[in-house]
């Protein structure tokens, strides 16, 4: 049952949206930003809460290790981000923009830095968009959007399945294929 679910996962992730391939220049580090909440619009539509976004971040994090990427230690990142007055898990007060992300990887020395937003489309139902940008010159280098429908063990594999196909374009391997889905 789960080999099935996961089959359904990848081919929703799949098939939202393609990484941009650009291999990063160096062998740097990335600094992982932890995701943030994003709103839907929709009246009285749940936000993910804390522990939600710390737990799907650390698996998109195992993702990107996974998928041989050099990560920045997380209370290094953490700092940075409070450092700069933000809060992750706030919708209004989170660094999840390309320009703030850039200068927290800068703060840390990251070469590049990936940061993005989870949204909680209904109870079982969620999306996370991840970007990532060089550091030095503010390029795109890759992003990934991927949406998912379950519980905790189904987001970890979701998380876990953007990481490392963001890490593959990171590191110069061939994208994930686009699966078209069912």
């Amino acid at each position: 049952m789960l080999r099935y679910f996961a089959a359904a996962l990848i081919a929703a992730l799949m098939g939202s949206s393609p990484a941009i391939a650009a291999p990063m220049q160096r062998s740097g580090t990335v600094a992982l930003l932890p995701l943030a909440p994003a709103a839907t619009g929709l009246p009285d539509a749940p936000l993910p809460t804390p522990t939600d976004l710390r737990d799907l971040s650390g698996h998109l994090r195992a993702g990107f290790v996974e998928g041989g990427v050099r990560v920045v230690a997380v209370p290094r990142v953490s700092q940075a981000v409070a450092a700069r007055g933000f809060t992750q898990n706030s919708l209004e007060r989170s660094c999840a923009e390309a320009r703030c992300a850039q200068a927290v990887g800068r703060a840390v020395g990251a070469d590049a830095v990936a940061y993005g937003r989870v949204t909680r489309l209904m109870a079982l139902i969620w999306s996370t968009e991840v970007t990532v940008v060089d550091v030095r010159t503010g390029k795109q280098l890759a992003a990934l959007q991927g949406g998912y429908k379950g519980g905790p063990t189904e987001m970890g594999v979701g998380e876990i399945v953007i990481g490392s196909c963001l890490a593959r374009v990171l590191t110069g391997k061939p994208a994930c294929k686009r699966d078209r889905g069912f």
